[in-house]
């Protein structure tokens, strides 16, 4: 059930981005172009109409030409601009698509695949991932990822050319030395947990705590569960982990659920459960 409830999510994606790609060139092919051309026709003319003299003849149809020189250079750039962010967006669409297949089914051995549990892979955590899915094909996600794919092709074509140079350990050494040294940022709690809790609760949480399959607890959610749960401060791997603590990790769960919906629960209203 969660596996088609995942696809018919990716499926209706699929035909809000093809609809999306289509309007976005058409738009730009089309509207944009024929507005430019459409101010330029109506200024020539406002020039043309009362002309007297044959210089102001020459110099209206210098503006429209010139005018009409610029509008399709300005288009043939926007045109191959949007080109390749849509290409970026089919590939980030690929890799998410391929990412979600993978947690869909895992390995059985004998070259079979089952089902992945839904302990293993909530129903929430494939919502997640149906909406990274659709974030990929947006523009925004596209610019970043094409960001990127520039910036490494760079770095990798950097790399090549400094190889086949003289002296190319020197060469690396010296580029080591020289790059930025990254800023400490503040540190972030880490969740180590043993398994011992499987249950739906643990899943549940597991997934609000690390959102997106990380490794790495959400900062925020981990302030917001401390502080319903009041003081003194207790461990959130032991509450995760405790096989006797699923109720309270359900109601962990629900406040959080209520804080996205602009909910939340009160700060303590959660200690006498702990």
């Amino acid at each position: 059930m969660r596996n088609q409830i995942l696809t018919a999510r990716m499926y209706i994606a699929d035909m809000e981005y093809h609809y999306y790609e289509a309007r976005l060139t058409r738009d730009m092919q089309e509207e944009g172009f024929a507005a430019t051309m459409a101010s330029l026709a109506l200024t020539t003319s406002a020039t043309l109409i009362p002309v007297t003299q044959t210089k102001t003849l020459l110099s209206g149809i210098a503006t429209g030409v010139t005018g009409a020189d610029k509008a399709v250079t300005e288009k043939i750039l926007l045109s191959n601009t949007i080109q390749a962010l849509q290409t970026q967006m089919r590939a980030d669409r690929k890799t998410e698509a391929g990412v979600i297949y993978a947690k869909m089914y895992k390995d059985a051995g004998n070259n079979t695949k089952i089902v992945t549990p839904i302990a293993e892979y909530t129903l929430a955590m494939a919502l997640s991932d149906a909406d990274a899915y659709y974030q990929a094909g947006t523009i925004g996600s596209a610019l970043i990822g094409l960001s990127k794919t520039v910036a490494n092709a760079d770095q990798s074509a950097d790399q090549a050319k400094s190889g086949v140079g003289p002296n190319p350990n020197a060469v690396a050494n010296v580029q080591a030395a020289t790059l930025p040294q990254a800023v400490p940022l503040a540190p972030t709690r880490t969740l180590r947990f043993a398994s011992i809790a499987r249950d739906t609760t643990y899943a549940t949480l597991r997934a609000q705590i690390f959102p997106n399959g990380s490794s790495t607890a959400d900062p925020q959610i981990v302030a917001y569960i401390r502080d319903i749960l009041g003081p003194p401060s207790v461990a959130i791997g032991g509450i995760l982990n405790a096989p006797g603590l699923a109720s309270l990790r359900q109601k962990i769960s629900q406040c959080i659920d209520g804080r996205k919906a602009g909910q939340p629960c009160a700060s303590g209203s959660l200690k006498q459960f702990r």
